[in-house]
């Protein structure tokens, strides 16, 4: 019977004249395999080692005046970004309190209206005129000036239109309103 391999697969053929040709696979020893993520985490593992070595080397060898200049710019510059963080937030709750102030002259007005009763000899006579007869301004900073007038009983019993104007300054984080001047006109 002769024998011969094929090729490095592994296969025999063997041939014999009294039996037909016969094939046979023989085993081959196999090296263990190594997978291709154990091959890649090597390579990572052996990467961030020289960069941690050329990290050291290079701050052993840096000057220390050059250090510490390096170490103050890096230290003003956190605080920099730390102040522009702050001045940032400042100018978004100022924007924001703004926005809250907004459009509130008619709520200072009907607020002006319980400060103005309280100085009537006949507060239930009291009549104001509607939000849009009256003058009203926003001056900034949730505060408003208001110019309006009400009708009310004297102490005689008649009715009378008094004027008056008054400063009120609302805060939108307590959802309150004070009155700041309240002058009545006679």
């Amino acid at each position: 019977m002769q024998q011969r391999p094929f090729g490095r697969s592994g296969i025999e053929c063997s041939a014999d004249s009294a039996t037909k040709p016969t094939v046979k696979k023989k085993s081959i020893p196999r090296k263990k395999a190594t997978s291709i993520g154990k091959r890649i985490a090597q390579w990572t593992g052996l990467f961030v080692l020289c960069l941690v070595t050329i990290g050291i080397w290079g701050a052993a060898l840096e000057d220390p005046e050059v250090r510490n200049a390096r170490l103050v710019e890096s230290a003003k510059r956190t605080q920099l970004a730390a102040l522009d963080k702050a001045e940032e937030e400042k100018l978004r709750a100022a924007a924001e309190r703004q926005k809250a102030c907004d459009k509130r002259e008619t709520m200072a007005f009907i607020m002006t209206q319980d400060r103005v009763k309280s100085r009537l000899r006949s507060p239930a006579s009291a009549k104001f005129p509607w939000a849009h007869e009256i003058a009203s301004k926003h001056t900034g900073n949730c505060k408003y000036e208001i110019f309006a007038y009400v009708d009310a009983q004297n102490g005689f019993g008649a009715m009378l239109r008094t004027y008056y104007s008054a400063k009120m300054q609302h805060d939108p984080s307590a959802e309150t309103w004070r009155t700041l001047s309240l002058n009545i006109l006679q």
